[in-house]
């Protein structure tokens, strides 16, 4: 295990291959209990005869993956521990900051079953509860954005930064944790409100679209939290027709902010 790849086991575990093969091995475990009573193929659940108490318990794949999650976690945070003696105050932060954008990546991912990822986020929330903890960091909540952001903050702060500067929104109504609020932290109580053009607003929604999973119009409509210049939430029809005025004027498509940046200035 080392700095860089800390996070590569549970990040291989929650791709589609990595389930696939914890299910195949969790099979074989069971196959070689010979207490087994019975077992159910559709909710991979087992029963295990207790000769002790003489009776039988109920276990499944998701206790499996909860117990095996936990001792990676443990090894995890012991090696982050032993690892921050290392580091001053600043490193420890940027290197937290970039754990969290993998473990939001990781609960982000493809998961067929729910409760495979419910487990998953529980023990990415141990391992966030602890850098929290560590650093006092607002890092230990569970991430509830349904715009599903894929990085850590400080990527967003660069978008911040970029909107204020080039008057997309006004800082005094809309402050970095209000933004912050809104986009990563899920609050529902918060809105963004354009100071800009709808038309230059998608734009710059467009541009760092490609940090979230559903930053999508139908999605930011729904939430209600993104308002025009008017004081009106933006719906899916006003999107829409920004992004093919944006088009017609070659603004769209945007590959980043720095390309947006270009677009804006020229």
């Amino acid at each position: 295990m080392s700095s860089i790849n800390v996070l590569k086991k549970i990040e291989c575990w929650a791709s589609p291959n990595g389930q696939a093969e914890l299910i195949k091995d969790f099979k074989i475990e069971i196959s070689q209990n010979e207490s087994i009573a019975s077992y159910e193929e559709d909710s991979l659940t087992f029963n295990i005869y207790d000769s002790d108490r003489d009776n039988v318990i109920e276990t499944s794949y998701f206790d499996y993956l909860e117990r095996k999650l936990g001792k990676e976690v443990s090894r995890i945070i012991e090696f982050i521990d032993n690892y921050f003696l290392q580091l001053d105050l600043k490193t420890k932060r940027i290197y937290a900051d970039n754990l969290i954008g993998i473990l939001l990546q990781i609960t982000n991912s493809e998961f067929e079953n729910e409760a495979v990822r419910d487990v998953f986020i529980k023990a990415s929330d141990k391992i966030r509860a602890f850098l929290g903890l560590r650093l006092d960091l607002p890092l230990a909540s569970r991430q509830t954005s349904i715009f599903s952001p894929l990085y850590g903050s400080s990527k967003y702060h660069e978008a911040y930064t970029f909107a204020f500067e080039n008057n997309i929104i006004d800082e005094s109504q809309v402050p970095e944790e209000t933004f912050n609020n809104v986009l990563l932290n899920g609050t529902k109580s918060q809105e963004i409100k354009f100071s800009c053009s709808t038309q230059l607003a998608v734009a710059f929604l467009e541009a760092i679209s490609p940090w979230f999973s559903h930053l999508k119009a139908k999605v930011i409509e729904d939430s209600g939290q993104f308002i025009s210049k008017r004081g009106r939430p933006i719906k899916v029809s006003n999107y829409d027709y920004a992004k093919s005025q944006l088009r017609k004027k070659g603004t769209l498509p945007v590959e980043s902010l720095d390309d947006l940046q270009n677009k804006i200035d020229s």
